[in-house]
């Protein structure tokens, strides 16, 4: 059986929204853009770990979209 990618991600959510802002910005560009560390972004992207309140206020900042957005809606930083 297929797992889906709420079973093989931690926290499936955000690592589509923060894909989706990532857009087709390298690992190392969107840190560079985020002013964040690339391992960081890389545990973004594999759905490992999410940004604590700051981390999520500063993403959302940067991207010009909502904290809230990072669960409901779309939106590109680009």
């Amino acid at each position: 059986m297929k797992r889906t990618d709420a079973e093989k991600y931690r926290f499936p959510i955000f690592r589509e929204r923060f894909r989706e802002l990532q857009g087709n910005m390298s690992n190392t560009e969107f840190a560079e853009f985020l002013d964040i560390s690339r391992q960081t972004v890389g545990f973004y992207c594999n759905g490992e770990r999410i940004p604590d309140a700051l981390g999520l206020k500063k993403i959302a900042e940067k991207c010009n979209v909502s904290a809230h957005w990072l669960k409901i809606g779309r939106a590109s930083c680009r």
